[in-house]
């Protein structure tokens, strides 16, 4: 006799986050919400990110790394261009002055240094 079936209770089942169908196998858990392992994926280009590094926006979206940075990165005043981090590397350098963001190379040719 199991639990639920003495307590007259069923344990509801983990339902996906993305999906929402029941989840019957492995399950996945990323910021208290639930998937199927083959529903984890990033929003943007679909890569399946189970086991590896991902980022969630304010809605709690999942994103790969690459695809974070590309949609959430500042744009830098002078060229407009996102500040994205150096290929390897997961951050990016930038210069913030007077409230606006640059690449560092191109701070010096929007800003006239005194």
């Amino acid at each position: 006799m199991t639990f639920w079936q003495y307590s007259g209770v069923h344990p509801a089942p983990e339902v996906c986050i993305s999906c929402g169908h029941s989840i019957k196998d492995m399950v996945v858990q990323a910021h208290g919400k639930s998937y199927h392992t083959s529903c984890f994926r990033c929003v943007i280009c679909r890569q399946s990110l189970e086991g590896l590094p991902f980022n969630v926006d304010t809605d709690s979206r999942i994103y790969c790394v690459s695809d974070y940075h590309k949609v959430q990165a500042p744009r830098c005043a002078a060229c407009q261009m996102p500040i994205l981090p150096s290929e390897g590397c997961t951050e990016s350098i930038r210069v913030v002055s007077f409230g606006r963001n640059y690449h560092a190379e191109c701070y010096g040719s929007d800003v006239n240094l005194v």
